[in-house]
This record gives structure tokens, C-alpha cells and sequence, in this order.
């Protein structure tokens, strides 16, 4: 496997409906009289085929994705499945996709370094072809003070992405060995496994086409962290690890963060290190998201939770989470009421 040097560093998707033509006509026998009426011919009406119902890869079971007895196999230590992030596990879902991620008991090395490995599966379908290639061509990259490597490829319109995540320190070997391993062992898995089936999009879905400095003018951030805040973040670029460039370019995920710019002495600090998660098509997941806080409802008969310094709501169809940084004083109820406004009058 081929290793491109660290750099610096989470689609609009509609299932595509068929159109199956069945055309007919009925023959008759030529009369033996002039008299007879010719028989007219019968074509009958075209009928769309519905789209597919919406499906989770692997029917969202880690088990499933890679077994008990083959993570013994494969990895050095014991191992232990990590949550997954509540941000990107819903974009995740909507293209119909699970990720499942393995660390070793009390953050033992799985091999090769390597403290995580997380399994991905989509439809082939939803990855464009440069993410694609680069999966295929194995890749790793340095975020914050972590390398990330990963490996893809498509099995019977299934793409399986494995990813490693290693202490970003010279001289520490690329884990293409376990990256091959676990690959193989998720293929062998795949044949008789659910199918992943995209969410079709409907009215009212969101667009992310708007850059994060675009949507903090929109959004009236000068109100909470002053004329002068920041856009981007704090430290890293968590934005160009491959799964986030995916959910981003499919259109059914952005995140973006803002914070006060301290030096200025008019910087609001009520709102500490903000970040928004926007999940177009995300409502599908409100009862799994709601249930990680305290329900409430909100202006517009929003469906809500709160938990501490983050607050999510759905509008039936899309999904929003808002945080406010542990520094942060303010509701964030607040700001997640006027991303709602926004987006519902400028989608």
C-alpha cells in the first residue's frame, strides 16, 4: 500500500427511482371477411418503481461488521467498541452508511501502534471517484497530533473503508499490514450482510453549499461572540480526514466553528468555543439524538434536547446540533433557534 506524506489537517443523495416500461399489444387474426373491424392495439401505462427503502449497512451491527472471534484474530490486545461520534454518525446514516470502531482495553496498542480501528461501509453509489482512488491507493494523514491511515475498496457495490489512527511520531510504521487484514476479514463479512440503501431526499432538505465564514454572517454571529470572532479551529483541521470530506461533498454534513477573537477587548465571551452541525435529512435519527438530552420543545414546534452546553433539534426533516464550549455561559438553545429561522427562509 502506496503512502502519501501527512499533510495538514464531517451530496445531495436521492435514491434513484426506475422506470420500468411495459409495453404490450394485443394481436389478432386477420378476418375472412372485408367486413370485420381491425383490432386495436393495447399499450399499457408506464409505472415508476418506488425508491428503496432506507437501510443501515450491515443492519448497524458491529458484530456483524467485523465478529467477537475475528477482532480476537486480528488485533494484539482486547478490544473494546468506541460510540460513535453523535455529529457524524447521523450523516453517516443518511447515505446508509455505519461506522464501528475498536480500541484495545485501557488504550492498548491494537498492533502496529495503532490505538483505534474504525470499519466504514456505504453504497458504492454516494462515493465520488477521487475518494474512491484515494481510499483504494491507501493514504494517511496527520490531524492534530494523530495520523489517520486509510484503505477502501468496493465489494459488490459495497464500499468498505478501514481506518487506523496512530500517534503521529517519526518512526512509527504505517499499519498496512492490519490495515489488508481487517479489510479482508469486513469482505468476508459483506456477502451475506444488509445492504446499505441511501436516504432519498426530500422537500425541505437542507443545502450546505455555503462556506462556514458565509453561514456565521447569516447567522448573525456577530450578536454572540462579537464583531470581531473567529472562523475555523481552535487548533488541527479535523475537516480533511477522509469520512468528513465524504459526508461533506455528499451534502449531508457541515460543521463549522467560530470562537471570540480575545485580543479584542469588545470580544463576547459568552459563547465561548461555538461549533454548529448541520444534518440535512437528519430527522430520521431525532429519537436516537433526542435521547442523548433532556427533551424540550421550542419556538415552531421544534423537537429538541439539551445536554449541558449542546442543544439539538429536528424539524421533521433535518437535524442541528449547537455547543457552546465548556468556557460558554450562554443558551444554546438560542443560537439553534435562529439557525432554524435561517435555514427554513434561506435554504
Amino acid at each position: 500500500m502506496s503512502v502519501s506524506a501527512p499533510r495538514s489537517v464531517p451530496v445531495v443523495i436521492a435514491a434513484a427511482a426506475c422506470l420500468l416500461v411495459l409495453a404490450g399489444c394485443a394481436r389478432g387474426a386477420a378476418a375472412p371477411v372485408e367486413s370485420a373491424s381491425p383490432v386495436a392495439s393495447a399499450t399499457s401505462t408506464p409505472t415508476a418503481t418506488p425508491p428503496e427503502e432506507h437501510t443501515i449497512a450491515f443492519g448497524g451491527d458491529c458484530d456483524a461488521v467485523l465478529s467477537e472471534d475475528q477482532r480476537a484474530s486480528l488485533f494484539a490486545v482486547e478490544s473494546t467498541r468506541v460510540d460513535a461520534d453523535p455529529g457524524q454518525d447521523v450523516g453517516i446514516g443518511t447515505l446508509g452508511g455505519v461506522e464501528c470502531t475498536w480500541r484495545g482495553v485501557d488504550w492498548q496498542p491494537l498492533g502496529a501502534d495503532t490505538a483505534a480501528v474504525s470499519v466504514l461501509a456505504f453504497p458504492t453509489s454516494v462515493i465520488p471517484q477521487d475518494l474512491r482512488a484515494e481510499a483504494e491507493a491507501g493514504t494517511c494523514i496527520q490531524i492534530y497530533d494523530a495520523m489517520s491511515c486509510t484503505l477502501g475498496a468496493d465489494v459488490g457495490g459495497v464500499w468498505l473503508v478501514v481506518q487506523a489512527v496512530q500517534a503521529a511520531e517519526e518512526g512509527v510504521d504505517t499499519p498496512a499490514a492490519l490495515l489488508r487484514s481487517v479489510l479482508d476479514a469486513v469482505t468476508a463479512n459483506t456477502a451475506g450482510a444488509i445492504r446499505p440503501v441511501p436516504l432519498a431526499r426530500t422537500v425541505g432538505w437542507w443545502s450546505t453549499d455555503i462556506s462556514c465564514e458565509d453561514l456565521g454572517q447569516r447567522l448573525g454571529l456577530a450578536d454572540y461572540l462579537g464583531s470581531t470572532y473567529v472562523t475555523g479551529w481552535w487548533e488541527g483541521d479535523p475537516s480533511q480526514e477522509w469520512t468528513w470530506r465524504l459526508l461533506e461533498s455528499a451534502g449531508v454534513s457541515l460543521t463549522c466553528m467560530w470562537f471570540p477573537d480575545f485580543s479584542d477587548p469588545s470580544a463576547d465571551p459568552t459563547y465561548g468555543l461555538t461549533s454548529l452541525q448541520l444534518s440535512p435529512g437528519g430527522a430520521w435519527a431525532v429519537d436516537a439524538a433526542l435521547a442523548t438530552g433532556e427533551r424540550t420543545s421550542l419556538a415552531g414546534g421544534l423537537s429538541a434536547a439539551v445536554d449541558g452546553k449542546t442543544a439539538l433539534a429536528a424539524d421533521g426533516v433535518n437535524l442541528a446540533r449547537v455547543s457552546i464550549g465548556d468556557s460558554g455561559t450562554g443558551d444554546p438553545t438560542t443560537l439553534l433557534l435562529r439557525v432554524f429561522d435561517k435555514f427554513a427562509t434561506s435554504p
